[in-house]
């Protein structure tokens, strides 16, 4: 991942699966490291995939996928989204971005420029 000011970490885990349409994709992954903070495992890992049209996330007011703009593995919402709006850094919070929380230590959720997801 890297943000607008050029500035890159990563974040890997052992296990990374995606399960299949009849289990709603739903995810699962461990063993992080890594130099950002675990924001995936600990919110996101055993959740199913939400989109707009597709609420399967436990947020009883309403799917996260709307204000998040994106489709993601969402519990409560989300501590990341790689999935979301890509906004410049402008220096305020964009929980609807392109997102890691805590990417920058003592910054909720300042948008990132980039990501990748790779897998094995």
């Amino acid at each position: 991942m890297e943000n607008w000011f050029g500035e890159q970490k990563y974040a890997e885990y052992t296990v990374f699966s995606v399960a299949n349409e009849a289990d709603n994709y739903r995810l699962t992954l461990s063993g992080f490291s890594g130099d950002v903070l675990d924001m995936f495992s600990g919110m996101h890992n055993g959740q199913v995939f939400s989109t707009v049209d597709m609420d399967n996330d436990a947020w009883v007011n309403g799917a996260c996928a709307e204000p998040a703009s994106s489709g993601w593995w969402y519990k409560l919402c989300y501590t990341c989204n790689l999935n979301g709006l890509y906004i410049e850094d402008l220096g305020v919070d964009e929980s609807n971005s392109l997102v890691w929380f805590y990417f920058t230590p003592g910054l909720l959720a300042r948008p990132l420029k980039k990501s990748k997801m790779m897998f094995k």
